[in-house]
């Protein structure tokens, strides 16, 4: 049995479901489903880099579906978003 994660009512943060109903009040019709695929699919490639600059083996498959290891990635987002750093877009 697959274990979705969902850090909910936890530092602020918010469930799939909250996710896709807010982007389909914005315009962007959305299910949970959507919602937690793409998740899932971002932290894969979180996981696969990190593992391949670190020189870690293992599943990052595995690694991205981790309730701890998704919570690392959003905080480290949120502190380089409210530092103030913004992608170079040239």
């Amino acid at each position: 049995m697959t274990k979705y994660s969902t850090i909910e009512n936890d530092d602020g943060c918010v469930d799939y479901r909250t996710i896709a109903d807010t982007l389909t009040s914005m315009g962007d019709e959305v299910g949970h489903s959507t919602v937690r695929n793409t998740v899932i699919h971002v932290m894969e490639r979180f996981a696969y880099a990190l593992m391949t600059q670190y020189g870690v083996k293992g599943d990052p498959n595995a690694i991205a579906r981790m309730p701890a290891f998704q919570k690392m990635v959003a905080g480290l987002l949120q502190d380089i978003y409210s530092s103030g750093l913004r992608p170079n877009r040239s």
